[in-house]
């Protein structure tokens, strides 16, 4: 009689499921690593991207043409009229409200550049002003968090 006993059946069978149960649960923590990561460097790239821009607006004042708040959390920045067409010498505000990245052009108009946003601090030194924002957000029973620095050389 050639065969398999019962015993050696439900062994395989349990060997199996353990395989496949393993095998699932690696493909789960993995995935969740895929999607962590991947929304954090969407993140990332969307902080960077306000940042950038940010910068590219400060850069164009003049040192007399920045107020700073005393907790260096909101900047205000005047950029010359024939600088830039789009903001025609008018006043610009950045500043964080709610977890997000406010930008207000012109006053009382704002505008959400970046949410999850903890802090940012603006500090200035003669004709150089540093950036710092703090981004942090909840993926998977995991906070992400991470930093940006920015160095904007002001016109003279």
């Amino acid at each position: 009689m050639k065969g398999f006993t019962l015993i050696e059946v439900i062994v395989s069978a349990a060997i199996m499921s353990f395989i496949v149960i393993a095998t699932i649960s690696l493909f789960s923590a993995g995935h969740n690593v895929f999607e962590t990561n991947s929304g954090s460097i969407e993140m990332q790239r969307m902080i960077r991207q306000s940042v950038d821009g940010m910068a590219r607006e400060i850069r164009q004042s003049s040192q007399a043409d920045i107020v700073i708040s005393g907790d260096g959390g909101t900047i205000e920045c005047s950029i010359p009229a024939g600088i830039n067409p789009l903001t025609m010498s008018s006043t610009i505000c950045y500043y964080v409200a709610d977890n997000q990245l406010i930008r207000e052009h012109p006053l009382g108009t704002r505008q959400v550049l970046a949410v999850n946003v903890d802090e940012v601090n603006f500090t200035q030194n003669g004709t150089v002003l540093d950036i710092r924002l703090q981004a942090r957000v909840r993926m998977h029973q995991r906070d992400v968090s991470f930093t940006i620095r920015e160095r904007v050389t002001l016109r003279s």
